[in-house]
């Protein structure tokens, strides 16, 4: 008997080795150039897997499309993207002039358009699918961009011959190593066609009106080998194009930290009412002032700034109705000289007018602050403002839990103000149900 035993020895992946084929070699990850989106994914796409992207005419996948397409081109990427759309390709481009991460020296050079409209129209699926291997094998593309998966399907002869037009091409994108994504229109009701069960994720971009409000949301339905951050995310779409905001329960949720344990306390600036409270506040705790308007919550607050402030250490309030030059003027008036302070760094005032916005987005941004100018106080004035941008209201006590619970792990020490309903009252209400369950301290 002669035994052979057959050794493969493969390079070692890096960091951006994610996920594991059926014969054990590690699958590349491909970021999409959106650091949100990569968040959603852990990590971005996998090498030479296929993606439907599925959406109602103006939810963004074009544009979310093209923006991927130029981050692969400008990073070394050969890309192909195929539209099967009445849109030529001047229009397409005269209309992503304006978007910063458009870039003309990349068009025809390692981004190259073409229509299959044609193949697709005199051969049907199969015309379609040589015209892709011809393009991915000569222009030697690691991305494929199909933009207009539903006029494959109304060429398709039945849901089994469209189910076999994406196994064919899966098999095509993964020997030559190219990712593919396929764009198509669509609703809720029609996640669940035959050719959604064979791709290695589903992605699902809504554009809604909630109210008077637009809300754009993307839901990954599906995704093979990688842990995706699941339920709905915010994105916008402006001239850098599309931003997602992975929502910050999700975040927290898959990475969550213990806060550490601190016994120090903070001083609240106000002498009396630390003795009250035997020495002030927890170190890296949430407290909450509650009150009606003009009762002296910000007052409060701006005690507990300068407080810090004298100490050195950085501080930021994040508010939605006094603006920079207002708050400090305020501050002169009753003693503090804040301004000082604030030309040195020391304190940022970041002012947020209470109009549409993402709430998400806003809380990314001043986490991001907080990281970078490690702040050791915040004040957060008003959740007023929070509640107006998160627009499905049963998700408002998990978004402020999440927030405290972020704020707790980074050490910072944060007051919260909120309103209550009355100037006079036997007793108080915590406007937001479950709130004081979330802060250490109640004032």
């Amino acid at each position: 008997f002669v035994v052979v035993v057959v050794v493969a020895v493969g390079k070692r992946g890096g960091d951006d080795m994610t996920a594991t084929d059926k014969r054990g070699a590690r699958l590349r990850s491909v970021p999409s150039g959106n650091p949100g989106l990569d968040d959603v994914l852990d990590g971005g796409f996998l090498e030479a897997g296929v993606y439907i992207f599925i959406g109602a005419p103006g939810a963004g996948k074009t544009i979310f499309a093209n923006q991927i397409a130029f981050h692969h081109a400008t990073h070394g990427g050969s890309v192909v993207y195929i539209s099967l759309l009445a849109e030529s390709h001047a229009r397409l481009f005269a209309h992503m002039e304006a978007m910063t991460f458009f870039d003309d020296a990349a068009v025809s050079h390692s981004l190259h358009y073409a229509s299959g409209y044609q193949a697709l129209e005199q051969d049907g699926l199969d015309g379609l699918l040589q015209l892709l291997r011809r393009e991915i094998r000569d222009r030697k593309a690691t991305m494929l961009v199909l933009d207009g998966l539903v006029s494959a399907e109304a060429f398709a002869q039945s849901s089994l011959a469209l189910k076999k037009f994406v196994h064919e091409l899966q098999t095509v994108v993964s020997l030559m190593s190219c990712t593919a994504f396929l764009l198509t229109s669509g609703s809720e009701a029609h996640i669940g066609q035959p050719e959604h069960t064979m791709v290695d994720g589903l992605i699902d971009l809504c554009n809604d009106i909630v109210g008077v409000r637009q809300m754009r949301t993307l839901c990954v339905k599906k995704f093979r080998g990688s842990n995706s951050l699941g339920g709905a995310h915010a994105f916008d779409i402006t001239n850098r194009g599309v931003t997602v905001y992975p929502r910050l329960e999700s975040k927290v949720t898959a990475s969550l930290s213990a806060p550490p344990e601190d016994d120090s306390q903070c001083s609240s600036g106000i002498p009396d009412l630390d003795g009250m409270l035997g020495g002030g506040v927890d170190r890296g705790s949430p407290t909450l002032l509650l009150g009606p308007a003009g009762s002296g919550k910000t007052l409060f607050a701006l005690a507990f700034l300068r407080a810090g402030l004298e100490r050195g250490e950085p501080t930021t309030y994040f508010g939605f109705h006094e603006s920079p030059a207002r708050l400090l003027a305020k501050a002169a008036r009753v003693g503090s000289d804040l301004k000082r302070h604030h030309d040195s760094g020391l304190l940022h005032i970041k002012w947020q007018p209470n109009v549409d916005f993402l709430a998400d987005a806003l809380v990314d941004e001043l986490l991001a602050d907080v990281r970078q100018r490690r702040v050791k106080r915040l004040v957060v004035d008003s959740l007023v403002g929070l509640k107006f941008a998160i627009l499905v209201e049963e998700r408002l006590s998990r978004f402020l839990s999440a927030l405290a619970n972020e704020l707790r792990v980074m050490g910072v020490t944060t007051y919260f103000i909120d309103d209550s309903r009355a100037l006079f009252a036997p007793g108080f209400e915590v406007p937001v149900t479950g709130l004081s369950c979330i802060v250490d301290t109640l004032l």
